[in-house]
């Protein structure tokens, strides 16, 4: 099962590519990869890491891992495009609601993935066989 959702997951990711590019403007400006990578961040890569987990398993559950990794590093790659765009343009930063939504948005992603690798990585996670966040039927992470 495992193989056939990573085979469908390869084939949905290389549809995606095929399709950013073929839809991408000539001249594709360079703010044009922070929404592209944020919604890619945010939505195909999490949204199936997250699916992945909840199958369980310690395969699914590293899958999950580094689907979430992914997931981080596009977002941080989108934060980027528009930290660089902004400088170029000279322009201040942080200065809408967006703007500092989008950076609580960064910093909890940031902070999730960095208790995910040291307190609930199936290899080396210190918290990987505690009773109270290892639960079955509860609203703990499963």
């Amino acid at each position: 099962m495992v193989d056939m959702a990573r085979d469908l997951m390869m084939a949905l990711a290389l549809f995606a590519g095929i399709a950013a590019y073929l839809a991408s403007p000539p001249n594709w400006p360079w703010f044009a990869w922070h929404p592209a990578a944020m919604l890619v961040g945010f939505f195909p890569l999490a949204g199936s890491a997250i699916l992945f987990k909840k199958q369980g398993g310690y395969t699914n559950t590293k899958l999950h891992g580094v689907l979430m990794a992914a997931a981080v590093a596009a977002s941080l790659f989108g934060w980027y495009v528009i930290w660089s765009n902004k400088e170029m343009s000279g322009k201040l930063h942080n200065t809408s609601w967006h703007a500092w939504g989008g950076l609580l948005c960064l910093g909890i992603y940031g902070t999730l993935a960095l208790v995910g690798v040291v307190a609930l990585h199936p290899d080396f996670g210190i918290l990987t066989q505690h009773k109270a966040i290892r639960c079955d039927r509860c609203v703990c992470v499963s």
